[in-house]
């Protein structure tokens, strides 16, 4: 491929990212201009904090992973890499975000590249699973059995996927389909394992932002911030699912319309999760515009 077409289709792709973005923003804006609520700026500016904090820590969790898949570059290209990438999930057919993060690793091994993303992906969601589970355990009325059963599975399939010897023969395998060389080094187990337990911290802050954001519109009892932590990404993991809609838009809000009025007043959750989106997604454009700022800051200084 010539360097000038691979010019373009960067630029190409970086449109069909700011593109989804924006109508993405643009849908929801409209919808909650209908809304009739008093919103408390207070818990506002708290949820905001929150999710910033909680991409920071998703940030520090890429970049130790990374690493262990030799994808060895500093901090804040790291964090260019990690919060440019994830703005590509507003695009449906969810590749983007790989292909993004190709673009932003360029000259690295596009394979290395390609098992790190895996094993966030399934490690960030065993940690979504399994924080669900506590969430369907804590809700006040009982569901169906099923549900439970069905986080349970998942967990487990995803604990025995998750192996290095299963990952390693699986990526291989699709390697070895597209010519590619195999990867011999795999992190071990027990650092997969420190994965998941690590992505629970981003997670609780996460929840933490959803919490403040429904006392921003109602109020919302501290006991319940696991249930809302659990259903939100509950209601995240089935929007994964449904892969031709950018980052599980309508699918995610539908399944926390459906689960949490059992404890909150059906007004605050519907306003709550498009609002929620919105701070979610203009935490990611400040940080992407940060991040790609200062790592360009810090490769002039070099350069001189």
């Amino acid at each position: 491929m010539s360097k000038n077409l691979k010019k373009w289709l960067n630029w190409l792709l970086f449109t069909a990212v700011l593109i989804a973005v924006g109508w993405y923003i643009h849908k929801n804006f409209g919808e909650l201009k209908n809304a009739d609520l008093d919103l408390k700026i207070g818990f506002l500016v708290l949820s905001f904090i929150s999710v910033t904090v909680a991409h920071l820590l998703n940030m520090a969790v890429w970049y130790r992973l990374a690493h262990s898949y030799g994808l060895k570059v500093g901090y804040l290209k790291t964090g260019k890499a990690w919060v440019v990438s994830r703005l590509g999930r507003y695009v449906p057919g969810k590749i983007t975000l790989l292909l993004v993060r190709f673009n932003l690793y360029k000259g690295m091994s596009k394979k290395s590249v390609g098992m790190a993303t895996l094993t966030e992906y399934l490690s960030s969601l065993a940690a979504s699973c399994l924080i669900t589970m506590i969430a369907l355990l804590s809700l006040p009325e009982k569901l169906p059995s099923y549900f439970i059963i069905v986080v349970a599975i998942g967990i487990v399939t995803l604990a025995v996927v998750l192996h290095p010897k299963i990952l390693q023969r699986f990526g291989n395998a699709v390697l070895k389909k597209f010519k590619k060389q195999p990867i011999e080094d795999f992190p071990p187990y027990r650092k997969i394992i420190g994965y998941i337990c690590a992505y629970l911290i981003p997670i609780l802050f996460h929840g933490l932002a959803f919490f403040f954001l429904l006392n921003a519109l109602g109020e919302v009892p501290f006991k319940y911030l696991i249930t809302i932590t659990g259903v939100y990404y509950g209601s995240a993991l089935i929007g994964m699912a449904a892969i031709f809609t950018p980052s599980g838009i309508g699918v995610r809000e539908g399944i926390m319309m459906l689960v949490l009025p059992l404890i909150i007043a059906e007004p605050v959750v519907i306003v709550g999760a498009i609002l929620i989106r919105l701070v979610t997604t203009a935490v990611e454009l400040l940080l992407a515009g940060l991040f790609t700022l200062l790592e360009k800051i810090s490769r002039n200084k070099k350069t001189v």
